[in-house]
């Protein structure tokens, strides 16, 4: 439901969250414009369930690796001039040409990634970020509440 609101009130082309493992980040959910401007959620079961997986990501590759990484923000406002952009960046694809991917961090710990690209060049104002950035503190915040209840409720099991 976040990734349609973020998508959909900020009006990006698309919106992802992954996961972090320590050593990938694994894709769980997304939302996009498609190209005929219809709206699209998947998750990474609706994937498992159409008989595709979703790529992870190593750590350090790519735009959202190289942020999950180094645990910093990495606004690219013209993918066609980073080489860890991971897609078609030429000005003829109809793909996107901005990102902005921005960690999920507990203390020094990346838990996940909140990822943001638009098929604008420079499509992210400075308010943008800031909003983004405060998403993604709720983001994280609301991921480690359900991994406390988790592991008390296992505790509480034993």
């Amino acid at each position: 439901m976040v990734l349609l609101r973020i998508q959909s009130d900020l009006r990006f082309q698309e919106a992802s969250l992954y996961t972090c493992d320590g050593s990938h980040l694994t894709f769980q959910a997304g939302a996009a414009f498609r190209t005929d401007g219809a709206r699209y959620f998947g998750s990474a079961q609706d994937a498992r369930d159409h008989g595709r997986e979703a790529e992870d990501i190593k750590l350090g590759e790519h735009i959202t690796g190289w942020a999950a990484l180094h645990g910093q923000p990495l606004l690219v406002p013209d993918v066609s001039k980073d080489n860890r952009y991971l897609g078609d960046s030429s000005p003829d694809s109809r793909h996107n040409q901005s990102e902005l991917a921005l960690p999920l961090m507990i203390d020094d710990r990346g838990i996940g990634l909140l990822n943001i690209e638009d098929n604008l060049i420079n499509a992210f104002a400075p308010d943008d970020q800031k909003v983004l950035g405060l998403l993604a503190k709720q983001l994280t915040a609301a991921f480690e509440n359900i991994r406390l209840h988790e592991e008390t409720y296992e505790n509480c099991l034993l």
